[in-house]
């Protein structure tokens, strides 16, 4: 009858299990194997019991679950003797049996355990996602440029906030401001997120043992288990003989389109074709699709071993075997496979192996190129050794350079004493490219040029040196030197980053994904290759991270009398076209020198050697974080699993925006597809009131 102690594999079935000549006055007693401990003779009354398993005792009297097992179990119990007096090999009423098997299954706590372990593990994974911060970045993409944040909790709730807030901005500007927002400030919105996750842990392991007794105990109070009983009925049961049988704890195993055992419960019963049941030491139920093989029994033990969660019963010790060593490694499987696929879609996607054209490309790079010729040009210095040695070191650094990268599209190296000259009527072969003079700037000065040419129908790249160049290599200095071999290698990769990634790029036709991009690339499009020579360049010249953070520095001090000045000439005339062109030629130079900043800190390892200098200047800026993601996504770009994707370079343009807000300025996609700047007024209107000749009152 009903109690205290409620059995979840009931004794009747345990007694076909039990070890011979060892009934005492404590009652029955099999031979109990836990995994890693040495099997011991235990009474049946305690295996397969936990205290008020199904249901706790009733205040008002009321019958509980437990005394409706109870009740039934004389039902089961006929069923199993009909079973174990059956003729071996001969067909069993499989209706009757289906019940058994359905009863015996669903009543353990295998079951519950199932439910319980799934949900644990689910709820682990998602700790291990995004249970820190780092986790929590890969969790979300958040470093995923191309992911469009608009729709996700975060971008709602903080465009929620700005609205609450007053921020008067369409809604489609809302959403991408705070969707960069947001990554920009992600790691300080999960601060402290390994404590809030080990109470949410913790609150749900403590929420999830409830819910799955509830979830099981509902499932036992049925009256019939329709959809197991229909599944186990349709198989063909009957009784098979064998040696000697172990009992585990799910009761059931069973074999789905021939593969490995899996307990019954987690198999499920599509695609079943076995099942097996042990009902006593020497004697199987086994139930068959039509047409299906008879399992193996001699490994029967092994895979039933295997498929218990915490232990098997068997009428002798079985530690000689190595059974218990095999305890619970198919369940194990089969539950890190349930959880893997129900977090599936929460894990970022992993990254492949290289296109055929990527792979193609990398072994061009990795092979000695000797085959390639080129023209050398340098003209008088103040004397023909300073001449020869340059010639010699330009001579030495393209060949070390093509035992590593591919220089073959190299057409020559010109050193000009008019260098500006040369490379505005320089011979490009073809009278369709326009010249292509360096842009003017109000900082820096332009010594170096990687002109596109045709020769022979074929594309090409010459180098326009200023002669000052020349004169660096032919110096007796040693950091002179070096600083002229770092210019002449950082245009050499803009060959090889061209021939490697640009024009492969440029070959594939690819269109704007929507109209901000087409506006902002043209100030993002040069970043890829600004950040890959840099990066290639880095050994030539380690200090040279100082002149690319003052760069930097200049650009946006420029950048910002630029466009401040075409801001309030807007004002007046309201040409938004002419403000928004130079603003992208400004910011064009300003992330150029940020990306060549980025591509040499990482060529040298992490260290930029600048003195701190780039640091100090984005802080001031309050761009820190938005260096640190500019350089996520250009290093993101070089992946050997991708073949330079258009999507992430595309969605450099992001950062462009996130450089116009610092003016002032918010670029946009209207709802019907143009694109639109927002100028903020700011204290322009106070500036141009200030400089209005005074009137009457």
């Amino acid at each position: 009858m009903a109690g205290k102690r409620q059995h979840y594999i009931p004794r009747f079935l345990q007694r076909g299990f039990l070890a011979p000549g060892n009934a005492t006055d404590g009652g029955d007693r099999t031979w109990l194997h836990l995994r890693g401990r040495t099997p011991r003779l235990t009474g049946i009354r305690d295996v397969g019991v936990e205290s008020h398993f199904y249901s706790r005792p009733s205040h008002d009297g009321s019958r509980t679950l437990d005394d409706l097992i109870t009740d039934i179990e004389s039902v089961f119990l006929g069923d199993l003797r009909y079973a174990c007096e059956a003729e071996v090999e001969q067909p069993l009423d499989s209706n009757r049996i289906a019940r058994l098997v359905t009863h015996l299954m669903l009543r353990t706590a295998f079951v519950r355990s199932t439910f319980n372990h799934a949900a644990q593990g689910v709820v682990d994974e998602i700790v291990a996602l995004v249970g820190s911060e780092g986790s929590a970045r890969a969790g979300f993409r958040i470093d995923d440029l191309t992911l469009d944040l608009a729709s996700s909790p975060f971008v709602t709730a903080a465009v929620e906030a700005a609205t609450e807030a007053g921020v008067a901005m369409p809604l489609p500007l809302k959403q991408r401001v705070m969707g960069y927002a947001v990554r920009e400030r992600f790691d300080e919105l999960f601060s402290g997120i390994e404590s809030t996750m080990a109470v949410f842990r913790k609150l749900m392991a403590e929420g999830m043992a409830r819910t799955s007794a509830e979830a099981h105990n509902k499932v036992l109070a049925r009256e019939k288990q329709t959809a197991w009983e229909t599944g186990l009925g349709g198989l063909v049961w009957q009784i098979q003989l064998v040696r000697e049988v172990i009992l585990p704890d799910c009761i059931a195993v069973a074999q789905i389109d021939g593969g490995d055992f899996s307990p019954l419960v987690m198999a499920g019963l599509d695609g079943l074709e076995v099942c097996v049941v042990p009902i006593r030491a020497d004697r199987l139920m086994v139930g068959r699709r039509v047409g299906a093989a008879l399992p193996r029994l001699d490994t029967l033990n092994r895979s039933m071993a295997a498929c218990a969660e915490r232990f098997f019963i068997a009428t002798t010790p079985m530690d000689a075997s190595g059974l218990s060593e095999h305890i619970g490694q198919r369940a194990a499987e089969l539950m890190a496979a349930t959880v893997a696929d129900a977090v599936a879609h929460l894990r970022p996607t992993p990254v492949g192996q290289p296109s055929a054209d990527a792979q193609a490309r990398i072994a061009q790079t990795q092979r000695a190129s000797a085959s390639f010729s080129y023209s050398l040009t340098v003209p008088p210095l103040e004397n023909q050794e300073q001449v020869e040695v340059a010639q010699t070191l330009v001579q030495a650094a393209v060949y070390e350079q093509s035992l590593h990268m591919p220089l073959e599209a190299l057409d020559g190296i010109t050193f000009a004493l008019d260098y500006a000259g040369t490379v505005a009527r320089f011979d490009r072969g073809d009278d369709a490219l326009p010249p292509d003079p360096s842009q003017d700037r109000d900082y820096g000065t332009a010594v170096a040029k990687c002109l596109t040419v045709i020769r022979d129908g074929q594309r090409k790249h010459h180098l326009v040196f200023g002669a000052q160049v020349a004169l660096m290599l032919a110096s007796p200095d040693e950091t002179e030197i070096r600083d002229g071999l770092h210019i002449l290698a950082s245009q050499l990769g803009h060959v090889v980053h061209d021939v490697a990634y640009q024009w492969p790029f440029e070959a594939r036709h690819e269109r704007y994904p929507d109209a901000t991009t087409a506006l902002l690339h043209p100030a993002a499009a040069t970043l890829p290759g600004q950040y890959f020579t840099a990066r290639a360049a880095a050994y030539a010249a380690p200090s040279a991270g100082a002149r690319y953070a003052e760069l930097f520095r200049d650009a946006m001090a420029s950048a910002r009398q630029a466009i401040d000045t075409a801001r309030l000439r807007y004002r007046v005339d309201g040409n938004l076209d002419a403000l928004v062109a130079i603003a992208l030629r400004a910011v064009n130079h300003v992330m150029g020198h940020a990306a060549q900043w980025l591509g040499h800190r990482d060529g040298l390892g992490g260290d930029s050697q600048d003195g701190g200098l780039m640091a100090e200047t984005i802080a001031s800026l309050e761009l820190s974080q938005w260096l640190t993601l500019l350089g996520d996504d250009l290093r993101q770009l070089y992946d050997p699993g991708e073949d330079f994707p258009t999507a992430r370079v595309f969605a450099l343009t992001r950062h462009v925006e996130r450089v116009f807000w610092t003016f002032q300025m918010f670029p946009w996609l209207t709802e019907d597809g143009h694109s639109y700047v927002t100028v903020l007024m700011g204290n322009d209107a106070a500036i141009l009131n200030a400089v209005k000749p005074g009137t009457d009152g």
